[in-house]
């Protein structure tokens, strides 16, 4: 529990930190200006010949078809214009071209014949205004020369077609910055007996944009930005109240942190009888027998006249007498399935010099008040006289070797 409190917390830092603290920045692109521009081709013709259905004189706009005879001149005509978010000036030069060929069904030529047709150029041009270049194509010259040519190759080859083309070259300088573009347009002428019909390409219709990007500090929604917090609160709380509640005993010490706080005792207790150290592999030679206590391997250290060895590589406390070695572990105490009655938690308390462990792992002294102060207990009270934790004894003058009367006594430094 404690672990997940501290990772809950770690957590809650590690995103307030990215919050609050170092956010990062965002990467944004932002369109500084635009512009655009668009073209387009039309064609017209004017009626020449009076007739029952059009007006002498009269244009006829964008027809699918014309009559030869009537309006024997077609007029193609490009138109340029531009737009801009800021300014712009622009020098727009078309050439119109007429391109006679032959081509076959996948629009390869057979023979191509260019003549010019003139042009328009415009300085200055500036957004919204309009370039307009008008060529002019005499359609009984046209099949004339069309029959001329392929009388001169000696064969009709493909279909032919005749084409208005319009190549125009744009340049200047449009928001701030200089620009330099080409486009061509096509106008196709289809002679036929009596008519022709003309079609026209898609025209030009192009927009640009000029862009920066922007480094802005980033920023979090509210769940980020009082999440974090949030999880920092509750995991500090959570640790207060698991520190709070094992302080006052309603936490349980588990097995291990039981049998550390045994081993903390009577270490304190035996420290006169033990030596820290290493035992060598070889030294723990014969029979091993496991003590169930450090007090029993105490009492052993006596009986042989041996020095307890605290290994500082194993933790073990050993005793090695002439063909075996006696070993206690504190380890072991975790699986005892006495612990409990061994272990100084809980209202069960196991006093030791006077000292009470509560659950905490806290010793401290017990005492009584009396008519005459306080008078400090300091073991139990037994028939011969009070036993220590030491196993001394009092005026009964018996005991264990550990007991130190007048015929004599046991050094616990031997």
């Amino acid at each position: 529990m404690v672990v997940a409190l501290v990772m809950l917390g770690l957590l809650g830092a590690w995103v307030a930190y990215g919050t609050h603290v170092a956010p990062g920045t965002e990467t944004e692109t932002v369109v500084d200006s635009t512009w655009s521009e668009q073209g387009s081709v039309s064609h017209a013709a004017t009626i020449t010949q009076p007739n029952p259905v059009f007006a002498e004189g009269q244009t006829l706009l964008d027809q699918p078809v014309y009559f030869t005879q009537l309006a024997p001149e077609l007029d193609g005509t490009f138109e340029y214009t531009y737009d801009a978010s800021e300014t712009g000036s622009l020098d727009v030069v078309t050439e119109a071209t007429l391109r006679m060929r032959s081509v076959n069904d996948d629009g390869n030529s057979y023979w191509s014949v260019t003549e010019s047709l003139g042009g328009d150029s415009v300085e200055g041009l500036s957004p919204g205004e309009v370039a307009t270049t008008t060529a002019t194509v005499e359609i009984e010259s046209l099949l004339a020369e069309l029959q001329a040519i392929e009388s001169d190759l000696g064969t009709s080859v493909g279909s032919t077609e005749a084409d208005i083309v319009f190549d125009t070259q744009v340049a200047g300088e449009v928001n701030g910055e200089r620009v330099t573009r080409t486009h061509q347009q096509t106008l196709t002428l289809n002679p036929g007996s009596g008519t022709y019909d003309v079609s026209t390409g898609e025209g030009i219709s192009e927009t640009y944009e000029s862009t920066s990007t922007l480094r802005t500090e980033a920023t979090d929604g509210p769940l980020r930005s009082y999440g974090s917090v949030a999880l920092i609160l509750v995991a500090a709380t959570g640790l207060v109240g698991f520190a709070a509640a094992r302080y006052w005993g309603l936490i349980p010490l588990s097995p291990a942190e039981r049998a550390t706080l045994i081993r903390h005792r009577e270490r304190r207790d035996f420290d006169d009888w033990i030596s820290t150290g290493t035992v060598p592999a070889e030294a723990r030679t014969g029979a091993a027998i496991q003590l169930d206590s450090l007090e029993d391997l105490v009492d052993v250290a006596i009986d042989t006249n041996e020095r307890v060895i605290e290994d500082t590589e194993t933790g073990d406390f050993c005793v090695v007498d002439n063909g075996r070695h006696y070993i206690y572990s504190s380890d072991w105490l975790i699986d005892d399935p006495d612990l409990d009655r061994l272990s100084m938690s809980g209202t069960g308390t196991e006093q030791s010099g006077g000292e009470t462990a509560t659950a905490t792992g806290e010793l401290r002294p017990d005492s009584t008040e009396t008519d005459g102060g306080t008078h400090v207990d300091s073991g139990a009270e037994t028939d011969g006289g009070t036993e220590t934790e030491a196993g001394q004894t009092g005026s009964s003058g018996t005991g264990d070797d550990r007991t130190n009367d007048e015929s004599g006594s046991v050094d616990p430094g031997d």
